[in-house]
């Protein structure tokens, strides 16, 4: 069946940003440094809005995810989930939660004006309708970013609190936002990127899933940047690690002081197997963990040292 939609999606009045004037050349909204031809446009709206890392990761997201573009809550529900919003330009973040934070990316200034979607979206440069099948990636990205917003802002106080994040250009009001922000409550999922299929994504999974998928990246958004971030981490999974695998052991020696020559044979093998298993791992744990300080301080002391070098090298030179 075929699904047409209307380009530009609102009315030239519905528009938030009108137009700035200049006497030499149209100039795209909030980026007067970018040439208005099509080409760096498209370049523009590629790097703002196209989710590179989340496309490659498509095939996989009907497994952590809940394939619903409408899967996301308003603001005021992460927040009285006691998730904190942060203000990221990475597209790939934009809906990615992890435990008490949001990512959210800004609305571009560009797709609240109707004359740039008019000339940059629509190919004749005239507002009709058209088949999803002849828009262009970035016209469906907008599509999709645009309308994850109508589910974000439900409220004034869902609206205020974008506003104070600067998720929304100052000056617009409540009662604009909303007459424009309504014209993408029906776009369908045929209409948008695959990303905008699925809704808002948690971080955890994501990191799993894109370990898994080649090229096999250790994270799909690194969080930790020291080696105390790490092992603080990690110190409760391995403390809880070696706790159970201590009281095992305990109820194991428990087991056969009470027992005694009378313990069943069975149990005795599967206790030298436990045993044998659980000082290899700790052997083995203790080796990588002696491996990644070494390979981490001895890289940093490399860069040291090699800075330096080239810093008396100038100095010779000089």
């Amino acid at each position: 069946m075929t699904t047409v939609i209307h380009i530009p999606p609102f009315g030239h009045r519905d528009e938030l940003i009108p137009d700035v004037p200049d006497g030499r050349q149209e100039i795209v909204p909030n980026v007067p440094i970018l040439s208005p031809n099509q080409e760096e446009v498209d370049k523009f709206l590629a790097r703002e809005l196209r989710t590179n890392m989340l496309e490659r990761l498509s095939p996989y997201l009907t497994f952590i995810a809940r394939r619903s573009g409408a899967h996301i809550d308003a603001l005021d529900e992460h927040i009285g989930k006691g998730r904190e919003i942060v203000v990221t330009e990475n597209p790939d973040l934009h809906l990615v939660w992890y435990y008490n934070t949001l990512y959210l990316k800004p609305i571009p200034h560009c797709l609240l004006n109707y004359a740039f979607w008019r000339k940059y979206f629509s190919r004749n440069h005239q507002a009709q309708p058209y088949d999803v099948s002849a828009l262009g990636s970035n016209c469906l990205y907008a599509l999709g970013f645009l309308r994850s917003y109508y589910h974000l802002i439900g409220h004034e106080s869902d609206f205020k609190l974008a506003v104070k994040q600067h998720l929304i250009p100052k000056g617009i009001s409540y009662w604009d936002f909303q007459i424009f922000i309504h014209h993408f409550s029906t776009i369908p999922d045929a209409a948008v990127a695959h990303r905008y299929h699925y809704g808002q994504l948690r971080l955890t999974r994501l990191n799993f899933v894109a370990w898994l998928v080649p090229p096999h990246p250790l994270y799909y958004h690194q969080l930790d940047w020291q080696m105390g971030q790490h092992f603080h981490r990690w110190a409760p999974v391995l403390l809880f690690l070696w706790a159970s695998t201590n009281l095992c052991l305990s109820s194991i020696q428990v087991i056969h002081n009470t027992k005694g020559a009378h313990t069943w044979a069975a149990f005795d093998t599967i206790s030298w197997i436990f045993a044998t298993a659980t000082l290899v791992f700790l052997v083995t744990l203790s080796v990588f963990l002696s491996i990644v300080v070494l390979t981490v301080y001895g890289t940093q002391l490399s860069f040291a040292v090699n800075t330096l070098r080239r810093y008396w090298r100038a100095r010779e030179i000089a």
